[in-house]
């Protein structure tokens, strides 16, 4: 199951989501995990937004794959059983940020166990994502791009907050 030098770096940077949330975790009790500075979401907020793209996206996409699915059948087979619409709606399954950044890790290393078992010719096979014709890989690219971003706006957050308040 040889992945390309590529694939195998988004892997790991998909990876380092646990130790950023692990970080945020610690962090959580000290910073307003709940506040919403106008026109910006939460941390929760952003967390949660994580989970749910992991849960109701990219895990269903993934395993899809894993699984082998034919392409065309990828985005018919995620969509099924989808049980939360939006990320709002994780927000009321986990009400605590200890909670919700503890599931959002276990779901990410359900992910990582996922990405780790896909071959590298699947990695290169379009399938329909978001409307649009892409590789799996471009998909991984995609969800850790979009990933960092988020990360990338929450540590700015905290270090705000921690620097207002010293």
């Amino acid at each position: 199951m040889e992945k390309t030098e590529n694939i195998c770096t988004l892997i790991d940077d998909a990876a380092y989501l646990c130790d950023e949330l692990a970080a945020l975790k610690m962090v959580a009790e000290s910073v307003p995990v709940m506040e919403r500075p106008e026109g910006q979401d939460s941390l929760f907020d952003k967390i949660a937004k994580i989970f749910w793209m992991q849960e109701q996206l990219f895990l269903p996409f993934f395993y899809s794959y894993s699984e082998k699915v034919p392409p065309s059948d990828c985005m018919n087979y995620a969509a099924k059983g989808n049980k939360q619409t939006s990320y709002r709606d994780v927000m009321e399954l986990y009400p605590d940020i200890h909670v919700l950044t503890t599931a959002c890790i276990e779901k990410r290393k359900e992910l990582l166990s996922i990405l780790k078992t896909i071959d590298s010719s699947s990695w290169k096979q379009m399938c329909i994502y978001d409307g649009e014709e892409n590789k799996a890989g471009e998909v991984l690219a995609e969800m850790v791009t979009l990933e960092r971003k988020i990360l990338k706006e929450a540590a700015e957050r905290v270090m705000i907050f921690e620097r207002s308040s010293s």
